[in-house]
């Protein structure tokens, strides 16, 4: 990053220490989805003036856990049919590549799995 800090953070933890550090290493204008499920009563420790100072945006993402049972009944049924979103099947090593192509939009990209190993 160039001592410029991170634009974006996906924090799938649920970890509170981790939500932390992405407040220290987000760059101005930066966005962290909070996407990891933390127990109800854990805390985080954020500087209000950190995100009015960094214009950092935190956004919360909720899965249901109710509709988990049936959504796995659909794809294991064949109802749903995952491949067709699958446009590519990429290793571990060529993840920074295409995270730099769905960055720019390409038209080609609908879904890409990584496979690692």
């Amino acid at each position: 990053t160039e001592g410029r800090g991170v634009d974006k953070v996906i924090e799938a933890t649920g970890s509170p220490k981790v939500l932390e550090q992405a407040l220290r290493v987000i760059d101005y204008c930066g966005k962290i989805l909070v996407f990891g499920v933390a127990p109800p009563e854990a805390k985080v420790n954020i500087s209000p003036y950190i995100v009015y100072r960094k214009e950092v945006t935190i956004m919360g993402s909720f899965t249901n856990p109710f509709t988990t049972e049936d959504s796995v009944k659909l794809l294991s049924s064949g109802v749903v049919k995952v491949k067709p979103l699958v446009s590519h099947v990429i290793r571990l090593e060529d993840i920074v590549e295409y995270f730099n192509r769905i960055m720019r939009r390409d038209k080609d990209i609908i879904k890409v799995l990584v496979k690692p190993g």
